[in-house]
C-alpha cells in the first residue's frame, strides 16, 4: 500500500505540473489526486495503529483453588437393574418397545382419461 501511495502521489505530482504547464485541468489529474488523498489516509491509519500507544498486556494470575476436574463416564445400566429415581425406585424396562412398520402409501397412477392436455401417454408430446 506504501509503495502504491508512493507511485500515485509521484504521478500526482507529474500530472498537476503538466496541467500547469499546459493551462488545462484534467480529470485524469482530479481522479489521481483523489486516489493519493484516499490512499494517504489508510497509510495514516496504518502508522497510528503501528507506532501508537499499546493496550496493557492482561494480568494473568495462577490460582489453585480451582476445583479438580474430572470426567465422568455414563454408562447404560445392565438389564434388570434397579435405577434409583429420587427416593424412589424403580425397575428399568429392558425390553425395547415393540415397533410395527408404517403401512407402505399406495401409489394411484393417473388414469387414461385424466392425461393432461398437450401430452401422450408416453410423456412425449404429441
Amino acid at each position: 500500500m506504501t509503495a502504491m501511495f508512493y507511485l500515485t502521489g509521484r504521478t500526482s505530482v507529474v500530472a498537476i505540473i503538466r496541467d500547469v504547464q499546459n493551462a488545462q485541468p484534467t480529470l485524469a489529474t482530479a481522479w489521481n489526486v483523489t486516489n493519493t488523498f484516499i490512499l494517504a489516509l489508510f497509510v495514516g491509519a496504518a502508522a497510528r495503529e503501528a507506532w501508537g500507544p499499546r493496550p496493557p498486556a492482561p494480568v494473568v494470575v495462577a490460582v489453585d483453588d480451582a476445583p479438580q476436574q474430572r470426567t465422568i463416564v455414563a454408562r447404560p445400566l445392565p438389564v434388570g437393574a434397579v435405577a434409583a429415581v429420587g427416593a424412589a425406585t424403580r425397575p428399568v424396562d429392558a425390553t425395547p418397545a415393540a415397533v410395527t412398520p408404517a403401512e407402505p402409501t399406495p401409489v394411484e397412477e393417473t388414469p387414461a382419461d385424466m392425461t393432461p392436455v398437450g401430452a401422450s401417454r408416453r410423456g412425449v408430446r404429441a
